[in-house]
């Protein structure tokens, strides 16, 4: 992807909002003034064509205390790649998404970070938590 723009949101969500972030259309997202993206309380990193470099959230970034002050219980990556991807498509089955619980129950290593890789097939997460855990059915 480096000849590409790519735009990555990290967003902090609560229980009551997973149906939502599950569901909605990425593609609407993604438009200029979309209200769900603008109400959002969200880390945005933009990787620009030859200069695609890791980003690093650290936990000293003023957005976890924001997130962990209106009880954030997941967190969201959303990435908008260039190409076609369908619609309709739940959660992380839509590989723009990747949805990730943060409770400290599933991190039981507190020194353990979280790494994501944004590729043109989509959004890998690569730290796992631990085994058992899964976002509630619908």
């Amino acid at each position: 992807m480096k000849g590409s723009s790519v735009v990555v949101d990290v967003v902090g969500i609560n229980q009551s909002e997973i149906q939502k972030w599950q569901t909605y259309s990425l593609r609407k997202y993604w438009k200029p003034a979309d209200p769900l993206r603008q109400d959002a309380t969200k880390f945005t990193v933009s990787f620009l064509p030859g200069d695609q470099s890791p980003s690093l959230l650290t936990k000293t970034n003023q957005i976890w205390g924001k997130w962990l002050k209106s009880g954030v219980q997941y967190l969201v990556v959303v990435a908008d790649l260039p190409g076609v991807y369908d619609e309709g498509k739940i959660g992380s089955q839509d590989p723009r998404r990747q949805m990730i619980p943060i409770c400290k129950c599933y991190w039981p290593d507190k020194t353990q970070k979280l790494d994501f890789k944004v590729q043109a097939g989509g959004v890998t997460v690569n730290t796992m938590p631990r085994e058992g855990w899964s976002l509630p059915p619908w």
